[in-house]
């Protein structure tokens, strides 16, 4: 009985951890947070901008930063292996 009770624990415990593991936001969170940047930021704020931003708040959650660039780039600070996302420009640079 011990052992199943155990075995019970684990799995929960197992389960509780792995559900916290993501440090990054639901598609529909990052979202509202990229629409309030882009009413922020207004025309500078384009498609690739805007699928920039959604990675960057999918992948880092509350850690995203906005730089302040043109056009704009996130980043994740925690993230020192490829933290930066940036939108690419339409004029070719």
């Amino acid at each position: 009985m011990f052992r199943s009770f155990a075995a019970a624990a684990v799995l929960v415990f197992s389960s509780m951890a792995a559900m916290g593991c993501g440090s990054g936001l639901s598609a529909d969170d990052a979202a509202i947070r990229c629409d309030q940047e882009k009413s922020a930021k207004g025309q500078l704020f384009g498609k690739d901008t805007y699928a920039a931003c959604l990675s960057c708040f999918e992948q880092c959650g509350d850690t995203c930063q906005a730089i302040s660039s043109s056009p704009p780039t996130y980043s994740c600070p925690d993230d020192s292996s490829s933290s930066t996302t940036a939108a690419s420009s339409s004029t070719g640079m």
